[in-house]
């Protein structure tokens, strides 16, 4: 297997476990696993004799440990999850499932699973998005970091879940909503052209991914305006910034701490 693959091995273990205890207790104390080098999964775990430690703490005393095993040369990979606050694509901080995989090769990735504590505390999940991972668990690696990109069925799921079928279920209800089925066509054909873009670059930059985001942008301005501005509000704002940002960080983009739609953004 790739390291990606290896990582993932992990992510599988992770993920599913992190869900399950904020379904339980909308919360969670970080948790951690190892692909060792027979390629079995072990679970690994922090206590220092208090039952309720800070989660900061058993974050790094993981890291810690990881750290240890690493230099022993004991693991491929490193997997560790928690509970965190991050800045969503409009800039507004929202909560999250974080999962850090680390291999030895020098493939690093955090990948995250928004979420939201609604009514009857029932907890609901959102779509995973993906970012430049760090490298501290494994020693010597001093080249940059790679990325893994959301498989690409993954971003038309999240596109159809959250701009097309909303879009395409209120132009049903709505007789006057302003907006064709033609319209929504050329919006679904227009993020596609921009996420295949980003798929298709040999060498990403920056410059390069900001290309990219310009081009749809400005395509949405002039398809929004054309609709006399009733296609995107908020809600569909939203949605569409979320997909752009998350892709290009997924994809390349380092300097992503505002939203990279703004620039050009009339809608």
């Amino acid at each position: 297997m790739t390291p990606k693959e290896q990582c993932e091995v992990l992510l599988d273990k992770l993920l599913p476990f992190a869900e399950e205890q904020m379904k339980k207790y909308r919360e969670f104390y970080p948790f951690a696993a190892v692909l060792l080098s027979d390629d079995s999964v072990e679970l690994t775990a922090s206590y220092d004799g208090n039952e309720h430690p800070e989660s900061q703490k058993v974050l790094n005393d993981l890291t810690q440990i990881h750290k240890q095993l690493a230099d022993e040369g004991k693991i491929k990979a490193s997997g560790i999850a928690w509970n965190a606050s991050v800045s969503s694509a409009n800039g507004k901080p929202v909560d999250a499932v974080i999962v850090s995989l680390e291999h030895k090769d020098g493939y690093s990735v955090i990948v995250g699973q928004p979420y939201k504590i609604g009514w009857l505390k029932k907890v609901k999940f959102g779509d995973l998005f993906a970012m430049p991972g760090r490298h501290d668990i494994f020693p010597g690696i001093d080249h940059e970091p790679q990325w893994m990109p959301m498989n690409m069925e993954d971003y038309k799921k999240q596109l159809q879940n959250s701009v097309i079928a909303p879009m395409t279920e209120y132009m049903q209800d709505c007789a006057d909503c302003g907006f064709t089925k033609k319209d929504v066509e050329e919006l679904e054909f227009l993020v596609m052209r921009y996420l295949d873009s980003l798929e298709g670059l040999k060498e990403p930059s920056d410059q390069k991914i900001l290309e990219q985001v310009k081009v749809l942008v400005l395509a949405l301005n002039d398809l929004n305006e054309k609709t006399e501005y009733s296609m995107i509000e908020t809600v569909e704002r939203e949605a569409i910034c979320e997909l752009i940002q998350s892709s290009a960080v997924a994809y390349g983009l380092r300097n992503s701490d505002d939203d990279v739609t703004e620039e050009w953004r009339e809608w």
